[in-house]
């Protein structure tokens, strides 16, 4: 069974032909494997009658950790400017045998478009649980150096009096990110 499968105990009871029989567990040892959530148990019960005879029941359960961890997964996403600083990136993971955790993305080199207007970073997440059952996850982060238009501050809609009036040179501000 996987290693968050363990059954519990059963409780068992005997038959016995010439009257009760009870059942004790007499112990239940664990074997330990090649790492932390793989390993043996073994349980014993005995039954024994009025008279003293007895006889054992052995359960052995043969208990591992296959499963992969899970990491979850952090979005693709967009830094705008060129000297956006890259970000520290972390998620979590979690898994059916250890502990889980927080897990930090390991930065790749960074990629520049041909043009020299974007450049990615990919991050990868990865982890390994106790027995060796790893995931990964990767996520791109692209930076652009400008993908916002700049915002011009409106003029108000006005009217010039008269057919010989002079065209008004208009100045506004303007603002970008």
């Amino acid at each position: 069974v996987e290693c968050d499968s363990v059954p519990v105990a059963e409780v068992l009871t005997a038959i016995d032909n010439c009257g009760v029989a009870n059942v004790l567990p007499v112990f239940q040892t664990r074997i330990d494997g090649n790492c932390i959530n793989n390993y043996t148990l073994v349980r014993l019960w005995k039954a024994i009658d009025l008279c003293g005879n007895f006889t054992f029941h052995k359960q052995i359960i043969e208990v591992i950790d296959s499963t992969d961890p899970t990491i979850v997964s952090v979005p693709d996403y967009m830094l705008e400017g060129c000297n956006a600083a890259w970000p520290q990136l972390t998620t979590t993971w979690s898994d059916n045998c250890s502990a889980g955790g927080s897990v930090s993305g390991v930065a790749g080199d960074v990629v520049t478009s041909e043009d020299g207007c974007t450049q990615s970073r990919t991050y990868t997440f990865s982890v390994t649980d106790d027995c060796g059952n790893s995931a990964s996850v990767s996520t791109v982060v692209t930076r652009t150096y400008d993908v916002t238009a700049p915002a011009i501050v409106s003029i108000s809609d006005y009217m010039l009096e008269g057919c010989n009036a002079a065209w008004p040179q208009l100045t506004t501000t303007w603002s970008d990110n």
